[in-house]
């Protein structure tokens, strides 16, 4: 699975890209989200996992033009704050999921796996 991760947080990032990695997922990630918007314009990425920690973060704008230009992403909240308007304004955006941090590793390879079957099977 190819998926694009995107977090403002470096240490964050990169661990949870080790670890996904380690799992034997192809990882892309970045902190920006000019970079993130052009990898993901061009990138295959089966799921987008993307970090906030505000509802006032650029990562949102990112998110809304994504949905316009690929409403077909799949793309999952890493909520750093835990804040349930966060969640909200993420799932208005078309996230279709989000993971808690600290991240249950575990957790959040069975939500990438029902995200992307949803996607293909047309649901």
């Amino acid at each position: 699975m190819h998926v694009l991760l995107i977090d403002a947080d470096d240490d964050f990032r990169r661990n949870l890209a080790d670890r996904l990695s380690k799992r034997g997922l192809t990882v892309l990630d970045t902190g920006d989200a000019e970079e993130a918007a052009r990898l993901a314009r061009g990138e295959n990425a089966e799921a987008i996992l993307a970090g906030l920690s505000s509802p006032k973060e650029p990562l949102l704008y990112f998110l809304s033009e994504l949905r316009q230009e690929r409403p077909e992403s799949t793309v999952i909240l890493i909520n750093h704050s835990g804040e349930v308007s966060l969640s909200i304004e993420a799932m208005k955006l078309g996230v279709v999921d989000e993971a808690g941090v600290p991240v249950d590793l575990e957790d959040l390879l069975g939500k990438l796996r029902a995200a992307v079957a949803s996607r293909k099977s047309g649901h």
